[in-house]
């Protein structure tokens, strides 16, 4: 038998979703526990006037819900404090190395010569929304910030330089065009 809790928790916004299935978040609580699924009115209903963006406090209360056969999951049902953390983070310039849509995540290769730094997919999502696809070579102007094991992880960009293409050069035919002196006769 499955038991349920109710109780308030702090934590930090990790993530924050707005697009064709709806406007939501998790919240990584400070206990260490799983993310706490937030929906937006709730967010909305404690007169917060902005978009949640990942780094920013917030103290709600919660109750357990079940997610599936012996699987539970925290909801976020009222907002009780909210705190809006600036990034301190200087921004950085780099291109997006790579992407791997299937596996929802990349690296941007610092312009700065540092080590690559992760994207995830929700960053890409929360910026240019759920349908685009990754910019990868274009130059991105971003910020960084730690996740819950301490690794650095890109918490905002914006596109400063598209990918350009290189200009498609004429192909020459592969094959020679066989000319013969025989004149066709029509069939009769």
């Amino acid at each position: 038998m499955a038991t349920y809790e109710a109780g308030t928790l702090k934590g930090t916004i990790k993530a924050f979703i707005s697009d064709e299935r709806g406007e939501f978040g998790f919240i990584l609580p400070d206990d260490g526990g799983a993310d706490v699924f937030v929906h937006a009115t709730t967010i909305w209903e404690y007169n917060i006037k902005i978009t949640p963006q990942p780094g920013d406090r917030i103290e709600v209360a919660y109750f357990t819900v079940e997610r599936g056969p012996n699987q539970q999951g925290r909801r976020a049902t009222a907002v009780t404090a909210y705190e809006v953390v600036e990034p301190t983070a200087e921004n950085r310039l780099g291109k997006l190395k790579w992407f791997k849509a299937e596996k929802g995540f990349g690296f941007i290769a610092p312009d700065d010569g540092g080590s690559d730094v992760f994207i995830h997919r929700s960053v890409i999502e929360r910026i240019l929304g759920s349908s685009a696809e990754a910019p990868v070579g274009a130059t991105l102007e971003f910020k960084t910030g730690p996740d819950r094991q301490g690794r650095t992880n890109v918490t905002w960009f914006q596109v400063t330089e598209d990918v350009v293409e290189p200009k498609s050069k004429k192909k020459k035919p592969t094959h020679k065009h066989r000319h013969s002196d025989q004149t066709s006769v029509p069939a009769q």
